[in-house]
C-alpha cells in the first residue's frame, strides 16, 4: 500500500497523504527535520509507514531518505523513466525531469481519446509539456519561474530591486521602476505559455490545459488548476509499480 507520497522540488517539497482512491490531504516542508516530525506526528506515521518520492534536487533528497529509514520506514524512489508508464516519446528520455514524467503520469489515465493535454507547471522554472491523446510524452519547453527572472534582474544588474510579485499586474505602462519590472515578469511568463500553448495546439483540435505549481493560480488563464498534480503522479507510478 502507498501510505505517503513526496514531491522534492527545488525549493520546498511536498507530502501527500494518500488513500485508497487519492491524496487525502498536503503539507508543504522546508529542509528542517523538526518540521518532519512534527508532520510525521500530526498524522500519527508509525515505523513501517511506505513512502514513494520523486525528487528534482539531490541535496534535499538524501537527508530526508536517511531520516526516514531511520524511523523504520520503507522509501521507494522514483527516478527512472522506464518506471513511468508513460510512452516518453523524446531524444533522451533519461534525461527528462522526473516531476514532469509525474505530471504526465497523473494525467495518462484522466485521457479522453484523441484529446491531447498542454501540461503547464508553473514553479522555481516553468514546464509547458505536451501528452498526446494515445499518452506519449512529447517534450516541451522550460523557462525560467517568475521568482528566478525577478533575482537574476537584481544580481545581474546595478540598480534593479528584487521584486516579489503577489498579483497580476494591468498591461498598462509601468509609472515606476518596481511596476515596470511586475509587468516585465508577468508579461514575459504568461506570454510565453501561451504562445506555447497555440503552438501546440496546432497538432490537436481543442487541447486540454492543465495547469499546477505556485505560481499557476497567478497565471492561468484557461484550462484548470490541479495544485496537487505531481502528488497524483507519484502516487499513481508507485501503485504502478508495486
Amino acid at each position: 500500500m502507498v501510505d505517503v507520497v513526496i514531491d522534492i522540488g527545488n525549493t520546498q517539497m511536498k507530502w501527500g497523504r494518500c488513500n485508497p482512491t487519492g491524496i487525502s490531504a498536503i503539507a508543504r516542508l522546508d529542509r528542517d527535520p523538526e518540521s518532519w516530525q512534527q508532520q510525521r506526528d500530526d498524522w500519527e506515521l508509525r515505523p513501517g509507514t511506505e513512502w514513494w518520492l520523486a525528487s528534482v534536487n539531490p541535496s534535499f533528497t538524501e537527508p530526508l531518505i536517511d531520516w526516514l529509514t531511520d524511523q523504520g520506514d520503507v522509501v521507494h524512489r522514483i527516478d527512472h523513466f522506464r518506471q513511468v508508464p508513460v510512452i516518453v516519446d523524446v531524444e533522451f528520455p533519461e534525461r527528462v525531469g522526473i516531476d514532469r514524467l509525474m505530471n504526465a503520469a497523473a494525467l495518462r489515465s484522466e485521457l479522453q481519446p484523441g484529446q491531447a493535454v498542454a501540461i503547464v507547471d508553473a514553479g522555481s522554472a516553468i514546464t509547458v509539456d505536451w501528452l498526446t491523446g494515445d499518452g506519449r510524452f512529447l517534450g516541451g519547453a522550460i523557462l525560467p519561474g517568475i521568482g528566478l527572472m525577478a533575482r537574476a534582474l537584481h544580481q545581474y544588474t546595478a540598480a534593479l530591486p528584487l521584486v516579489t510579485l503577489h498579483r497580476a499586474p494591468p498591461a498598462n505602462p509601468g509609472r515606476n521602476t518596481v511596476e515596470a519590472i511586475e509587468r516585465g515578469l508577468f508579461f514575459a511568463a504568461r506570454s510565453g505559455i501561451d504562445a506555447l500553448i497555440r503552438g501546440y495546439a496546432q497538432q490537436a483540435e481543442s487541447p486540454r490545459v492543465v495547469w499546477t505549481g505556485g505560481y499557476a493560480p497567478l497565471l492561468a488563464q484557461e484550462g484548470e488548476i490541479r495544485p496537487d498534480l505531481t502528488l497524483e503522479g507519484i502516487r499513481r507510478v508507485a501503485e504502478w509499480n508495486a
